[in-house]
Parts: structure tokens; C-alpha cells; sequence
């Protein structure tokens, strides 16, 4: 196949994820982070790059569990990509600056968080918290499963489209990476050493989320919260296609937003940050389909493409 023609077949956030498994790596070398770990990195980020080339090269062809994969892969290279940007978050700003957002607690609140939060939870409210907060975690797969293996509703506007939704969550949580690099910042439980584990309890979710958070905890990347970022982008996604799962879910993200400080990860105004950071992604990436279906240059082709990818995306969802 021409380069000329596969390219074609080159989404938005595969030009997104692409870029960030040739920069993570050089950006870890330019961060003085020469060691095995770097290395390791490196040679999974070049397979990781060619396999995903190969994925998109041989789309028109594959089986229905390669196309999955092929539709599907960023989902499972985000995880990794979180922990390597928490080993270069000092690449730009050798020194935290976290005292600014700590600053905004005591404007909130007249002291730390944790100290005014704290003595209100009981374990009760805490593991109401815990489970919003762990509830990230499938949110993504549903939500993009959602859209995958439905058909787009088309009344009214342009709706979003699985690819779409793709492009937004991985635009929103790699604009995340970028701040984290630009605003590196480190949460309460590292900042103020404190563990809300000794300030409260819960049941199931408190402890899952505990252990996740010892397991997999970036320590500088507080500003924006990610997690509140990415749930927002996809409640907005759902706004148009799926309102009565929008309006069941709008509950759940706000908690998981609140829970995010509350429960002593992040400050309220990285929360406050991660939902600004949405909106506007959701704004500019309607106004770029806009566009695009509007028939300006070329605009026609490429929007035809996204709805044929769509068709053929449903096709495979619905023969499995």
C-alpha cells in the first residue's frame, strides 16, 4: 500500500499517540534519566510504534480481533504513558509548585483540606467518595464501548463518533501530560506527607483506591487531575448522542470530582482545572468537526472517511 494511501487511514489520536511514544522516551534522555529503566522504555516505545503502524497499515484487512485491537490500542497505552511522564515532570522546572495551589485551600477553605474535610467524613461518606473516585477506571472503557458498539444517533447536530470520543480522551489527558510538565506540582498526600488513611476509613473502594494509588501513584502530577479531565470529556462526548446516560453519569463525575481532594490527592482547584481543561477541549474539537463537515477545503473527503471508518467500526462491533 502507497504511504500516500495509509496515511489516509491516520486518525487524530493516532497522530496524537504516535508523537507521544517518539517524545516520552527523548524527553527522558534530555531529563538525564540514562539508566535501564530509559532504555527499557525506549526499545517497548519503538515495538509499541511499529506495531501500532502496522495496525493502522493493515486495517482494510484484518480480522475482527485485530481491528478491535487496532481501534482500541490507546486504551491500553495510556496507563503506561501516566507512569513515564512522572519520571521527567522536573524536565522544565527543576523545583515544585505546589505552594500556589495550597494557597488556593486556605482561600477555600482557611486551612489545608484535609484538616477541614477530614473531621466531616465518616466511613460512610468516605467510601461514597472512594467509589466515585475508583469508578474512573471503567468509566473509559464503557463510555468508548459505548459509542463503539452503537450505532451514532444523527438527529439534530453532528454527534460524536467512537473515533471522536477517542480523539477527545486521549487530546485531554495528553494536554494533561503537557501541564504536568509545565506546572509540576505534587499532590497532599505527598506535599503534606499525610495519608487520608489515617485520617478516616472505608470499606472496599477506600482500600482498592489506597492500593492503587501505593502502586501507581505519579508523585508531580497533580495540576490538572487527569482523572477529572478525562471524566469530563467523556460525560461532554455523551451529551449529544447519549443524554439519558449523560444525565445517569452526571451525578457520578461530579462526586468523582469532589472526591478527588477530598480524599487528598489533589487540591480542589486542580479538580476546578480538569473541568475548565474539558470544556474548552470539548469546544474546539466540536468546532474542528464543524469545520470539517461544513465543506471546507477537503473537509467533505475527510468527513466522509470518519463515517465510513464508523460503518466499517460497527460492522466488525456487531459480527462478534
Amino acid at each position: 500500500m502507497p504511504i500516500s494511501t495509509w496515511q489516509k487511514n491516520l486518525r487524530l489520536y493516532d497522530k496524537l499517540t504516535l508523537t507521544v511514544l517518539v517524545l516520552l522516551p527523548l524527553l527522558a534522555l534530555l531529563a538525564g534519566k540514562q539508566d535501564a529503566t530509559t532504555l527499557r522504555c525506549a526499545v517497548l516505545h519503538a515495538f509499541a510504534f511499529v506495531a501500532v503502524l502496522i495496525l493502522i497499515r493493515t486495517e482494510a484487512r484484518q480480522p475482527a480481533w485485530a481491528r478491535f485491537l487496532r481501534d482500541w490500542y490507546p486504551i491500553i497505552l495510556l496507563t503506561f504513558f501516566f507512569g513515564e511522564v512522572g519520571r521527567i515532570v522536573n524536565l522544565l522546572l527543576p523545583f515544585w509548585l505546589e505552594p500556589h495551589l495550597i494557597q488556593s485551600d486556605y482561600i477555600v477553605f482557611g486551612q489545608h483540606a484535609f484538616e477541614y474535610l477530614a473531621p466531616r467524613l465518616t466511613p460512610a461518606t468516605t467510601e461514597i467518595f472512594a467509589f466515585a473516585y475508583w469508578a474512573y477506571y471503567p468509566l473509559i472503557p464503557f463510555v468508548v464501548g459505548l459509542f463503539y458498539f452503537s450505532r451514532r444517533r444523527t438527529a439534530g447536530a453532528l454527534q460524536p463518533t467512537f473515533e471522536q470520543v477517542m480523539n477527545r480522551i486521549c487530546a485531554s489527558l495528553y494536554l494533561c501530560y503537557v501541564c504536568f510538565l509545565l506546572f509540576p506540582a505534587r499532590g497532599p498526600h505527598h506535599a503534606l506527607n499525610v495519608s487520608i488513611a489515617e485520617l478516616t476509613s472505608g470499606g472496599f473502594f477506600f482500600n482498592f483506591v489506597l492500593a492503587v494509588q501505593k502502586r501507581g501513584a505519579v508523585v508531580g502530577a497533580a495540576f490538572p487531575s487527569s482523572h477529572v479531565a478525562a471524566a469530563w470529556t467523556m460525560l461532554l462526548a455523551l451529551r449529544r448522542s447519549f443524554r439519558t446516560t449523560f444525565w445517569l453519569l452526571l451525578p457520578l463525575v461530579l462526586l468523582l470530582s469532589i472526591s478527588t481532594f477530598v480524599l487528598q490527592y489533589h487540591y480542589w482547584v486542580d479538580a476546578l482545572a480538569g473541568i475548565i481543561l474539558a470544556f474548552v477541549l470539548e469546544k474546539i474539537m466540536t468546532w474542528r468537526e464543524n469545520r470539517l463537515h461544513d465543506g471546507t477545503p477537503h473537509g467533505d473527503k475527510k468527513i466522509l472517511t470518519v463515517q465510513r471508518r464508523e460503518a466499517h467500526t460497527v460492522t466488525h462491533a456487531q459480527t462478534r
